[in-house]
């Protein structure tokens, strides 16, 4: 038996399911990696956040980016919900095929939702632990490793927001032919 059971909470799934969601399509059919999103998703919010750390910016009052993340974290598990029941429509419905663009598409919207979830999740305990554990914070800051740590979730949680919204975008699109 295992003392510590990290299976329950799907948190390899989660990052599998997200992670397969980064491919290009050369042709019909053929699918491939795609290196610029590994560049973009992961590279940018790591440069941002080593930018942070290097310049020494530190975070004087976490609560505003506190509730910023949780509202958009919250609005986007409402939007998992949607989706979940969207792809469960999809599935009794006769004119879209399991293997169809769209039904693939719907597949990588709730993957990248889902991942979203969880960054933002991470992100506001990270800001929430930040704003309770560190003493005297309008006089010390939040030290610029962690800041460094939230801003490079905040860079990669707006992206994938917007990849979100580009998957949105081209449901509809397959959606209303």
């Amino acid at each position: 038996m295992r003392l510590l059971s990290l299976g329950r909470l799907g948190l390899d799934e989660l990052v599998s399911d997200h992670l397969k969601t980064w491919v290009e399509e050369d042709r019909p059919g053929v699918w491939r990696r795609s290196p610029s999103d590994y560049i973009v998703f992961l590279g940018l919010p790591a440069l941002c956040g080593s930018v942070v750390v290097l310049r020494g910016i530190r975070i004087w009052s976490p609560d505003a980016l506190l509730a910023g993340a949780s509202i958009i974290t919250g609005l986007l598990f409402g939007l998992l919900i949607h989706v979940l029941s969207l792809g469960l429509q999809l599935e009794g419905n006769d004119r879209v095929a399991p293997g169809s663009r769209l039904a693939i598409l719907v597949g990588e919207l709730r993957a990248n939702v889902a991942w979203s979830c969880g960054v933002g999740l991470v992100l506001s305990g990270l800001l929430a632990g930040a704003g309770s554990f560190v003493k005297d914070l309008d006089k010390v800051g939040i030290n610029p490793v962690y800041t460094g740590i939230v801003c490079a979730l905040t860079v990669h949680l707006g992206l994938t927001l917007m990849m979100i919204l580009k998957r949105v975008r081209s449901s509809y699109k397959m959606l209303s032919k």
